[in-house]
């Protein structure tokens, strides 16, 4: 299951570009490499692979420009692999849960 993601909000013209580059490499560089790392165990096994998404790609807010390209971009990537991969017994699947907020109490 990919999971890994930062989310850095800022409106478009004031996110320096560098901020702009390390959300793309965790939000969806991050979840290629580590499937491309175990691709051959994944297609020995007949695995799956999970990409946690968010429903803040296609619904971006206002300031949500970057985090939204990133989760945008990391779900059509699933949506296409998901196409390609049903050759081989191994499946991929993107899934985009909505926010939730649990109160946690210590004890």
């Amino acid at each position: 299951m990919n999971n890994a993601a930062i989310q850095i909000n800022a409106p478009v013209e004031a996110l320096p570009l560098s901020e702009w580059r390390r959300q793309f490499e965790v939000n969806l560089f991050g979840h290629i490499a580590v499937t491309q790392a175990l691709l051959l165990a994944l297609l020995r096994d007949g695995g799956r692979v999970v990409n946690l998404s968010s429903v803040g790609g296609p619904v971006a807010m206002a300031t949500y420009g970057p985090y939204a390209g990133t989760k945008f971009a990391s779900r059509r990537s699933a949506t296409r692999c998901a196409g390609s991969w049903r050759r081989w017994a191994c499946g991929w699947s993107s899934s985009s849960p909505a926010r939730s907020v649990r109160r946690c109490r210590a004890g």
